[in-house]
């Protein structure tokens, strides 16, 4: 009966094991956006077509690169289907695919050209991203 029970407790407690780093992880990253000065979105669905995964590896790569040391910037790619996602989705009117960059009241949102360049001129995406963070960060 002892071994049973035992049993039935590690049973309940192993799918729990696994998921926490993930929500220490996510907490983590939680704090870094609460403290952080400007903030990156790109907001996803599940199915993603080769222009919105080359988005998110252009606004990755920039965040990395540029300002992954700077503790006032932080990149958040989250997946609007996920139903922890869901108000932050609404909060910012998303249904799909978007790129935002927002820094206290202030959001500008560059889908449009993220899907322009995007795939086809990254380069320009990435020039667009960086111009835009570091004016929001000034003014």
């Amino acid at each position: 009966m002892k071994s049973l029970l035992v049993l039935i407790a590690l049973f309940l407690l192993l799918p729990a094991a696994p998921a926490a780093p993930r929500l220490a992880a996510q907490q983590k990253s939680v704090k870094a956006a609460k403290s952080a000065e400007l903030i990156v979105y790109y907001f996803h669905t599940s199915r993603r077509c080769k222009t919105c995964l080359s988005i998110e590896r252009v606004a990755r790569n920039v965040f990395k690169e540029k300002y992954g040391k700077d503790k006032t910037v932080v990149f958040r790619a989250l997946n609007i289907e996920e139903e922890k996602n869901e108000a932050l989705a609404e909060k910012y009117e998303v249904a799909g695919s978007s790129l935002l960059v927002c820094k206290g009241g202030k959001t500008e949102d560059l889908t449009a050209e993220a899907f322009q360049y995007g795939l086809n001129d990254p380069g320009k995406l990435q020039e667009l991203l960086i111009t835009t963070i570091d004016r929001l960060r000034k003014g």
